[in-house]
């Protein structure tokens, strides 16, 4: 989503649980990351700590939440994150025929379960040719007729395959490659 002073925010999160609770609640927290955008007078880490605030005071006990908060500045290539337990978002740099896999690492406890947290902030530089790719841990949990996971190992391969193409084409070739499976 575009911030107010042109930079682009990002947000991937999952609730625990399953059905109509979790639905609501990550209603919920899609909510709170929109409308706080706009306040965004504060650091991501304060973010981070006023959503966790918020989610714990609508989350039902022993309700949480995974959120991985960004915002990119395209004019100097740098995005500034906050990892709220989240399955980590990386980044690959091209190195030559190879891929560096440089992970974006918690940088707190998740959201919602505690009454008080505090975050750390992390800062990546992307170049042109980078792939952020944050995804939820329900994609590598896919599993086949036969029961055998999709796993951490093929997504990654699934995502240096398809790396040079255009961010649309990689989570189709991705998604399609998972479907496979």
């Amino acid at each position: 989503f575009e911030m107010n002073d042109g930079n682009l925010g990002l947000a991937v999160g999952d609730v625990s649980g399953k059905g109509v609770p979790p639905a609501l609640l990550t209603s919920s927290l899609h909510s709170m990351i929109r409308a706080l955008r706009y306040a965004r007078n504060f650091s991501l880490k304060t973010l981070m700590r006023t959503i966790d605030k918020l989610f714990f005071d609508v989350s039902p006990d022993n309700c949480y939440a995974t959120l991985f908060v960004g915002e990119y500045d395209p004019s100097s290539g740098r995005l500034h994150y906050v990892n709220a337990g989240h399955e980590p978002p990386f980044v690959l740099h091209k190195n030559g025929t190879h891929f560096q896999t440089n992970f974006l690492e918690p940088g707190g406890p998740v959201i919602g379960l505690l009454q008080e947290s505090s975050y750390r902030e992390g800062v990546v530089s992307l170049k042109p040719g980078d792939v952020l790719v944050a995804y939820t841990d329900g994609l590598c949990e896919n599993t086949n007729k036969s029961g055998e996971e999709w796993g951490w190992p093929r997504f990654l391969k699934a995502v240096e395959d398809c790396a040079d193409q255009r961010a649309r084409d990689i989570v189709e070739g991705v998604m399609q490659t998972a479907q496979d499976f």
